[in-house]
């Protein structure tokens, strides 16, 4: 399956916020554009949900079950290790959230339509 450059781009948007490290929005709009940041900004969080579990002192991969110590190594890890997975949800998410709008507008056409 061919991956879009953006999901690309957002992997590593999903493992900084996984990470506990600062994301801007200016981060997330360059990559996605202003229109569409509250959407992408909650996949983000979802995403980071799945793939992290804040253990006592450690930051633990739910990917492969890692532990790590510091957000930097975590981080890391999931950009090294993980960049395609996240990708590859991060893609399908984004694929899905489109067709959802596109059934969404043509069901309003088809009432306007009436």
């Amino acid at each position: 399956m061919k991956r879009s450059s953006r999901a690309e781009r957002l992997s590593a948007i999903v493992s900084t916020y996984a990470s506990g490290l600062k994301v801007e929005d200016n981060d997330i709009i360059s990559i996605i554009g202003e229109n569409r940041l509250e959407e992408i900004r909650s996949l983000i969080e979802n995403i980071s949900l799945l793939i992290v579990d804040r253990e006592e002192k450690n930051l633990r991969c739910k990917l492969c079950g890692k532990s790590f110590s510091t957000k930097r190594g975590f981080y890391f890890h999931l950009t090294r290790a993980h960049s395609k997975e996240i990708a590859e949800v991060l893609d399908r998410e984004i694929k899905e959230e489109r067709k959802k709008r596109r059934e969404k507008r043509n069901r309003k056409q088809k009432e306007k339509s009436k």
